[in-house]
């Protein structure tokens, strides 16, 4: 395909916002400014009672098309709102208290042109915090097997760095019964169960902001019970039944202690840790009924979970034994990985 095929091809860029005055101007800044030129930027404004309106309005850019809700219909339905909206070939979503790099829908169209098997992609992301700072990176996974089958479990990607092919997303939309956090976890793990295939971009091309308003800042029973609201219509799914409260927190386990704030959920001795490995060889046995995850690929993403839950409770002795198969080249990578990242 030439260059100038390419070109043509429409994005809808689309971002809900809802008092979001404090980095709302950086945000739609930075959409303006990509390298990208064909697009069109929904901005739906959910009822906001700041000055979001008034910053919205400043622009004259032909590219906005601004909308405001009757009513505060929350981020799931007010995002199926800005899809319904959408013309694109793509659908990009954006945050209002982001800032996208230069050229991240060039990159991402790019990419999504190479890789046709594909139905949408995200990006690694730059963290920053309330002002503007850089603490940190998110580098999601680069196979998309792994993405799927992490899925289950937590967000395989920065939710506002994914850019979707139209069809795809206006076929499944956002679950409108996740009311406020959690649209994104409960998207992936559907998606994921029904075989779409998306991956990463090895590149920083969205500063994603770390502030007090966000879920991540939130208390851990909300956390907590948002994660639980979130994945259980796929757990449901993928079990052929509802979990305990006690199986949730053996699904979740490896994600609860690697958090300083969430470890006093789980039981970090030996008795907890005989209890994990044996939930992570229960899901390993189910999905070799389901068959919806790559069964390699999926062995080899529990063996990476258990070796966090071995070394974060400094119970290393015991990585051998659990039984989802011999190891091989690619569980050798995953330690390696971790290793280095601690």
């Amino acid at each position: 395909m030439n260059s100038a095929k390419r070109n043509i091809l429409l994005v809808s860029i689309i971002m809900p916002v809802f008092n979001g005055e404090k980095y709302l101007r950086e945000a739609i800044e930075s959409v303006l400014r990509q390298t990208y030129r064909n697009f069109e930027f929904i901005i739906i404004n959910d009822c906001s009672t700041d000055r979001t309106e008034e910053i919205i309005l400043s622009y004259s850019d032909p590219r906005i098309r601004y909308y405001k809700n009757e009513k505060n219909l929350h981020v799931a339905e007010t995002l199926n709102r800005c899809i319904s909206l959408a013309k694109g070939d793509f659908i990009a979503r954006m945050d209002a208290d982001d800032i996208c790099m230069p050229k991240r829908i060039e990159c991402q169209v790019r990419y999504l042109q190479k890789h046709s098997d594909l139905d949408g992609c995200g990006t690694w992301a730059i963290k920053i915090d309330s002002g503007g700072r850089k603490t940190g990176f998110l580098r999601g996974y680069l196979n998309s097997e792994m993405a799927a089958c992490s899925a289950l479990f937590t967000v395989p990607f920065v939710h506002p760095s994914v850019m979707f092919r139209s069809p795809v997303i206006r076929k499944e939309l956002y679950n409108m019964n996740i009311r406020g956090a959690g649209q994104d976890l409960e998207l992936w793990s559907r998606l994921s169960i029904r075989g779409y295939r998306f991956n990463n971009i090895a590149i920083h091309l969205l500063k994603y902001r770390i502030h007090s308003e966000n879920v991540s800042s939130k208390n851990n029973t909300r956390i907590y019970e948002i994660t639980k609201r979130a994945l259980s219509p796929s757990l449901c799914s993928f079990f052929d039944r509802e979990l305990s409260e006690d199986e949730f927190v053996l699904h979740r386990y490896s994600f609860f202690i690697i958090n300083r704030e969430l470890r006093n959920i789980v039981s970090e001795d030996i008795d907890g840790l005989v209890n994990e490995r044996k939930w992570l060889e229960y899901v390993y046995k189910q999905n070799s009924i389901k068959g919806i995850f790559n069964q390699s690929v999926f062995r080899s993403f529990l063996f990476y979970r258990w070796l966090i839950c071995c070394v974060l409770s400094h119970n290393i002795k015991i990585l051998h034994t659990i039984r989802i198969g011999r190891m091989g080249f690619l569980e050798t990578l995953l330690i390696l990985r971790f290793l280095i990242r601690i």
